[in-house]
């Protein structure tokens, strides 16, 4: 997976290099949905093989049969890589979902191509669909077409799969051989109350496009953007103009900070480059940002400006010597502080860990992605947990008990009014037990947290261990919540084995309905019960101190004790075995 992230890493890198050529957009951008709001494309084939990397590509194949082995273990090879497409769109619920494809002049092997960039962990698990995964939540690989690939999460990837392959209308057309267009959507609304007064116009237009084309070794950057009306655009120019007049005063103010600077004595190796660095950048911006053009026709507002690919070119050197500076004197400790003159040690070695558990893995990304909701859950319950302490000054009780000894609800009917149901308990009788006829209508409800992400009901595998030494103790007899009083409940200092390393709440194997006071009682004689949902080989915690993750649900009977004990006195698990007293 790292691969992947590397190559996309380098397309943002090179569409900030301003590097490219002049090309046609490619049918890559018909497997993204039509409505993404923002897409971009790099035609890499002519961007390796043009005359701007040409120098870079010479020394690369200067490798000799070292390159051509490395060619060997790679698909796409470099030289037959194609082209790369991106899009990002909402999804349902409001959240972005995203998709990458890439294109070879030549048939992907999908082994190399899965191990190449999602790393030699990847597996196919759907071999119907031809899909490959590296493991937890990360994303999947599909090859969608002899020479054409697809990344993205599982749901993303199987969307595109029915979805088929779709013509590219001419207005979703990307020329240039970077480009990228982002249209108006409800996330750029969000962000128009983001900008400062004087900068409005702006965020009216409809879409805004950029593309970089070069003409030799010299490249050219577009930008253009798009307005419902003729006023939108005259007014977006007025806004750019006061843009180009505050920028010039920043980068003059700029400028001048740093000679002031570089005459100061005693500057370091990295202090010295980044002023460097820092200045001969404001040079630049000074010198292009008076001859950027703003031309406006009608609806549209666009500029163009030509960079000489030298004067990029001397900015990673100098950037680079700054960063070895900053990173050798500053980071690294080679050189002492000035107070002190004795070489820093070397921090000791690690002790070896004992008894520390390793989760099994999820089986497929669909098993991942449940994983990931229910720990989200886990920690949303983790905050309430802390919130209601921060409260009264101490943990809730896993049941309420009557005055009779009578368990009336749990737990999570208490941390209602902290996971935003407070309307819920409000009508909640306090005085009643789960079931009396005004709570169990109340007790019906499905919440989202407490619920299986799988199987959404109004039953909960979230239980909490009860006893004596567990995390969880029930409520005094006759107990109320709405007269807070912490006599008998659990506080801070009662964890001493560290709230990181004590059980808070666990997937249990059997659910029970969220509002019963229905948990698992807890005695060091006693056998445990099985956790985990189904068959998973690990259940889904959550620790006092808020954290989630999972542990093996066969785990060894002695480490779950470790764990479910608050003040047990042993070796903490994963932690050094303290050092017997002498």
């Amino acid at each position: 997976m790292r691969y992947l992230w590397m190559c996309l890493a380098a397309m943002c890198a090179l569409s900030a290099a301003g590097i490219s050529f002049a090309g046609e957009p490619g049918s890559t951008l018909g497997w993204l949905p039509a409505d993404s709001i923002a897409t971009g494309r790099i035609d890499f084939k002519n961007l390796w093989r043009g005359p701007l990397f040409a120098d870079y590509r010479q020394s690369v194949l200067r490798g000799g049969a070292a390159y051509s082995l490395l060619q060997l273990r790679m698909s796409p090879r470099l030289e037959d890589l194609e082209e790369i497409s991106g899009g990002v769109w909402m999804g349902p619920e409001g959240t972005p979902e995203f998709l990458v494809v890439l294109s070879s002049t030549s048939p992907i092997d999908t082994g190399k191509a899965a191990r190449l960039f999602l790393g030699k962990s990847a597996v196919e698990y759907d071999k119907k669909l031809g899909l490959w995964w590296a493991g937890e939540a990360g994303p999947v690989m599909a090859r969608v077409e002899p020479n054409t690939l697809i990344f993205g999460f599982e749901k993303q990837v199987k969307e595109s799969l029915s979805r088929k392959k779709a013509p590219v209308p001419p207005e979703r057309m990307l020329a240039g051989q970077v480009a990228f267009r982002v249209s108006k959507n409800s996330f750029t609304d969000g962000l128009r109350a983001e900008i400062p007064e004087e900068f409005t116009a702006l965020g009216k237009a409809s879409s805004t496009s950029v593309s970089l084309v070069s003409a030799g070794k010299a490249m050219v950057l577009s930008a253009a953007m798009q307005f419902s009306t003729e006023e939108d655009s005259a007014a977006a120019v007025k806004a750019l103009e006061n843009a180009r007049k505050m920028g010039q005063g920043a980068i003059e103010q700029g400028r001048q900070q740093i000679r002031l600077e570089l005459k100061k004595n005693e500057k370091s190796l990295a202090e010295h480059g980044a002023l460097v660095f820092g200045l001969g950048g404001l040079n630049l911006l000074a010198k292009d940002l008076d001859r950027v053009p703003l031309v406006r026709k009608g609806k549209s507002v666009s500029t163009q400006l030509e960079l000489e690919a030298s004067q990029l070119g001397m900015m990673g050197p100098l950037l680079a010597l700054g960063m070895y500076g900053w990173i050798s004197e500053g980071q690294m400790g080679l050189k002492p502080p000035p107070a002190q003159e004795r070489a820093i040690p070397a921090p000791p070695e690690a002790k070896e860990m004992e008894g520390d558990p390793v989760a099994p893995q999820p089986a497929n990304p669909r098993e991942a992605a449940l994983s990931v909701n229910s720990q989200n859950n886990l920690k949303q319950i983790g905050l309430a947990i802390h919130n209601y302490e921060a409260t009264y000054g101490y943990f809730p009780p896993a049941a309420v008990i009557d005055q009779n000894g009578k368990p009336l609800y749990s737990w999570r009917v208490l941390l209602l009014p902290y996971l935003e149901q407070d309307a819920l308990y409000k009508k909640w009788k306090l005085d009643e037990p789960w079931d009396s006829p005004n709570n169990k209508s109340l007790a019906e409800a499905v919440l989202k947290v407490f619920a299986n992400p799988e199987k959404p009901t109004n039953k909960t595998h979230y239980r909490v261990f009860v006893g004596d030494k567990a995390g969880w103790v029930n409520s005094p007899k006759g107990w109320r919540p709405d007269q807070a009083n912490g006599n008998g409940l659990l506080k801070f200092a009662n964890f001493t084995d560290g709230l990181f390393n004590t059980l808070a709440v666990i997937e249990s194997r059997d659910p029970v309905n969220w509002a019963a006071p229905d948990d698992l009682p807890y005695d060091s004689k006693n056998p445990l019960p099985a956790i985990g949902v189904g068959d998973k080989p690990f259940a889904n915690a959550l620790f006092f101190d808020g954290a989630a993750r999972r542990i093996a649900s066969k785990d060894s009977e002695m480490a779950m004790r470790v764990l479910i004990e608050r003040a047990d006195g042993g070796a903490l698990l994963g932690l050094p075995k303290p050092s017997p007293k002498r």
